[in-house]
């Protein structure tokens, strides 16, 4: 750690501001006809509840400065995320610029964080000379150690995030690879096997082949025996020596 103690303007990248805090500056045109008695002639304000300024920082001691005015009003610091601590900003008598709006003394050496809110919603009516005190505002900060930015640390973490989200996003392409690569194997696979359960076809010679019969029409036949009936049948007369024959040759078996 750098044993020194910086002095941070209210426009300093190391501050980080949310919600609606306004830069006021004297160069062309002043917003505010006192901003020439603020450190550089420039300042950050709010009046706006819940904005908030924040610091991160290697070291010791820190000390915020800004104006106690007649229009200014309640405000908070958390320091370490610790429970908050409110201060009233509204100096009526006389305005005080420059001035230690907190002084954190006395912590020990190592990384710190410590965050100003606006709270004017605590006495959100009070007036002062017919105006709200509601302002709060940051000219300067006084830090013993070496700050951080913030916005490149969310960067860096949200970077991280990302690559780690595209690497995460990566691998369903290496599954949908890997699934792919699979199928094509199993593709592959089932047409080998396709091919080995497929028997080889060998064909026949015409000398080893059986002769082709063509398919017997049965009404055919059967006209063909109807009509040439009368040509088979045997003569009468075959008929007739037959009938003599074996009317003779028993009486013949009987005389013998």
């Amino acid at each position: 750690m750098l044993n020194r103690t910086l002095l941070l303007e209210d426009n300093s990248p190391y501050i980080s501001y949310a919600g609606n805090w306004a830069y006021t500056y004297s160069n062309p045109a002043p917003r505010d006809p006192e901003v020439t008695r603020y450190s550089s002639a420039n300042f950050h304000c709010s009046n706006t509840t819940g904005d908030s300024a924040s610091l991160t920082w290697t070291g010791t001691d820190i000390v915020i400065h800004g104006a106690r005015r007649f229009n200014h009003g309640w405000y908070s610091v958390s320091l370490d995320s610790g429970d908050k601590v409110y201060y009233d900003g509204r100096h009526i008598e006389t305005q005080q610029y420059q001035y230690p709006i907190f002084n954190g003394t006395g912590l020990s050496d190592g990384l710190h964080t410590i965050v100003l809110t606006n709270e004017c919603w605590k006495d959100p009516t009070r007036t002062t000379d017919g105006q709200l005190n509601v302002y709060v505002d940051i000219d300067f900060i006084q830090v013993h150690g070496t700050p951080i930015i913030q916005s490149s640390s969310t960067s860096s973490t949200a970077s991280k995030s990302s690559s780690s989200n595209s690497s995460t996003s990566s691998s369903p392409s290496k599954t949908s690879s890997s699934t792919s690569l699979s199928s094509v194997s199993t593709s592959r696979s089932s047409q080998k096997s396709g091919m080995s359960e497929q028997s080889p076809t060998i064909s026949t010679p015409l000398w080893a082949q059986p002769p082709k019969t063509a398919p017997i029409d049965l009404t055919s036949v059967t006209d063909h025996i109807l009509n040439t009936g009368h040509r088979s049948r045997p003569p009468i007369t075959i008929f007739l020596l037959l009938f003599v024959l074996l009317m003779v040759i028993p009486s013949l078996s009987n005389h013998l």
